[in-house]
């Protein structure tokens, strides 16, 4: 994030034909850079990078305000403000660059309670063995290693020229985030060797990306108050495999399942946020923002593979596409490809935040302190929606699937500060901070495919500041530690359900969440619950970026 010093550039020359910046130069250079070309180049550029989106949101966006720990509305300033409040671009001379990135890696293992049953009629070697401990192995496509890199490029523009106090800008960039994964993904149905994953009804494999072009403006109403908004248009794709049950499937017998792939796609996901920075005091900032919901309707298609020795009502199982159209995803053409949609939301969240600047004599900053408060509405965002448009066995109806996540809110604090010294001529600012967010997942409700625990986080950077360019570094460590979720009830065909009596829970009452039954309604779905055992799980993050200015 740039950190511009008033008067840094002397006397702005301005143009308002071209909108040309022409900073005063020894010996009469000058540098000029047309505000319109440049921002479209950047925004070209953003338009063909995927950045990976979902999960829950690690706090920060960009080197320098995930090395304070996401403790940054009041303080930011540059393209890092587009992302973490819009109004901190009033705050900006001339024209900055910023290029960075959040490389994050998540380690996650799950040992799921009680062991693989028996099935009648069927020997298994693995019968009556303890379910082992099965970790996430994802190695992300954009990034190295375990590492997922979650781009922020950007740039913003002063058009003082043109009108007093408006900035713009533009960028790409997406929450920090892990929404690769990697789990049993080896498993191959009908595998006579191997025992099936414990996990595979929750998620085998997922990769979301999402591409997010993103214009922002802000103005300074007042030498006090700036405010400033930003416009998305987001383009979603979900790719995923999991597992279902054909039909009834109490043993979790692989010969009852349906391996599922799905790929869907949306071209339109709008958002929008808003900020305002208001300084009662030349040392004293306080900010607050706000993020609308963002939802996708994503449209694609999936492959359903039921086991060979898939029944119901004693015929072999198949699956084909719809006869009648679904006026929101259409049936597909093929026997073995099916129409599918996907319905799911990022949350709305709001923060306030207020920061305390520490001058030297001079009346140069020489560190700040800031404290964030942050509300996320996961409870509107809970449940993903799948639909597939198709029959089992040309006559029954695939019912919507609801992946459910027993969401509720989450709110966090965040604390963070900067310090400035002067080093070898030039500015070097360290930076840190920590972090506190509360679990989005109810009791007995985590699962593998989004992260709903809750974590301390603490980070750490630096900058160090050049005539016109600036460098960013810094690393953390988000730490969740060990979770037991949930009991040992293993519902059977004589007892269903885990009342204490044998009864199912009603649906909307249950602690935790079941395999997804193609054959059956939500309403319908068989007690089993899938996801109770115990979990471990830490975050890893170095943090990279880059920022020039003209």
């Amino acid at each position: 994030m740039p950190m511009v010093v008033a008067g840094q550039y002397g006397q702005l020359n301005c143009d308002p034909l071209s909108l040309r910046l022409t900073p005063p130069c020894a010996g009469g250079d000058t540098r000029a850079m047309t505000g319109k070309v440049l921002l479209g180049t950047v925004l070209l550029v953003a338009g063909s990078t995927s950045a990976h989106a979902g999960g829950l949101f690690l706090p920060g966006t960009g080197p320098v305000s995930t090395g304070r720990a996401g403790a940054a509305i009041a303080s930011t300033e540059g393209p890092e403000a587009i992302a973490a409040n819009p109004a901190g671009m009033a705050k900006s001379e001339g024209t900055q660059i910023t290029v960075g990135s959040s490389l994050i890696s998540h380690s996650q293992s799950f040992q799921r309670n009680g062991s693989y049953d028996s099935v009648p009629g069927q020997n298994l070697a693995w019968a009556g063995d303890r379910y082992g401990v099965i970790e996430d192995n994802a190695k992300p496509k954009i990034g190295f290693g375990s590492f997922q890199a979650i781009p922020l490029i950007g740039v913003t523009h002063n058009f003082d020229c043109v009108l007093k106090g408006f900035s713009a800008g533009f960028a790409i960039f997406a929450p920090n985030a892990y929404p690769t994964r990697s789990i049993g993904d080896d498993y191959q149905l009908d595998d006579p060797t191997k025992p099936p994953p414990p996990t595979r009804y929750d998620i085998v494999s997922q990769n979301a990306t999402a591409i997010n072009p993103t214009v922002a403006v802000a103005y300074r109403v007042l030498p006090q108050l700036d405010v400033g908004a930003r416009f998305t248009w987001g383009i979603s794709q979900v790719d995923s495999r999991r597992f279902t049950w054909v039909g009834e499937n109490y043993p979790e017998w692989s010969g009852s399942d349906s391996n599922v792939v799905l790929k869907a796609k949306d071209s339109f996901v709008p958002g929008w946020s808003a900020g305002v920075t208001y300084r009662p005091l030349p040392a004293l900032e306080v900010a607050a923002q706000y993020t609308a919901a963002m939802k996708s309707h994503a449209v694609g298609s999936a492959v359903i593979t039921p086991s060979k020795d898939a029944r119901l009502s004693n015929q072999m199982v198949f699956f084909t596409n719809a006869v009648e159209p679904d006026p929101l995803c259409q049936p597909g053409t093929s026997s073995t490809e099916l129409k599918a949609c996907v319905d799911f939301m990022l949350p709305m969240f709001a923060s306030v935040g207020g920061r305390y600047k520490f001058n030297n004599a001079a009346g140069k900053m020489r560190g700040d302190i800031e404290l964030n408060v942050q509300w996320e509405n996961w409870s509107a965002a809970s449940d993903t929606k799948a639909s597939v448009k198709g029959l089992i066995n040309g006559e029954i109806d695939i019912k919507d699937t609801y992946v459910r996540h027993g969401f509720r809110d989450t709110y966090s604090v965040r604390v963070g500060g900067s310090y400035n010294s002067p080093v070898a001529g030039h500015d070097l600012t360290l930076r840190g901070g920590a972090a506190y967010d509360s679990g989005a997942a109810k009791p007995g409700w985590e699962r593998l495919d989004f992260d709903g625990a809750a974590r301390i986080m603490a980070t750490g950077g630096a900058s160090y500041r050049l005539d016109r360019y600036q460098f960013d570094l810094g690393a953390g460590v988000a730490l969740q530690g060990t979770r037991n979720v949930g009991g040992d009830c293993n519902p059977t065909k004589t007892a269903p359900g885990c009342l204490g009596n044998g009864q199912q829970t009603p649906v909307l009452d249950r602690a935790g969440w079941d395999p997804g039954q193609s054959a059956f309604p939500l309403e319908s779905q068989a007690e089993n619950p899938v996801n109770h055992g115990q979990y471990k799980s830490h975050y890893v993050l170095i943090m990279l970026g880059a920022t020039t200015w003209f």
